[in-house]
């Protein structure tokens, strides 16, 4: 799911926001685990690549990203 999100990111505010708010979640649960929730929460957290989330969508993208830490 999050690679199909990594891709449609460039062209869809939407998928900056799903995409943002998988990583907030998984940030969210992997702050009470250890070992594979921390693995998981930083391969999410690089999906996004290098310089984060373009430009056009970084807004979106952080929406996401504390609406899942919120709630996720």
């Amino acid at each position: 799911m999050a690679s199909k999100l990594v891709e449609q990111v460039p062209r869809s505010d939407a998928a900056a926001v799903q995409l943002g708010y998988l990583v907030g979640a998984s940030e969210k649960g992997a702050e009470r685990t250890q070992g594979v929730g921390l693995e998981l929460s930083r391969r999410l957290e690089q999906a996004i690549g290098i310089g984060g989330a373009p430009p056009a969508r970084r807004a979106a993208y952080q929406r996401g990203l504390a609406a899942g830490k919120s709630s996720g």
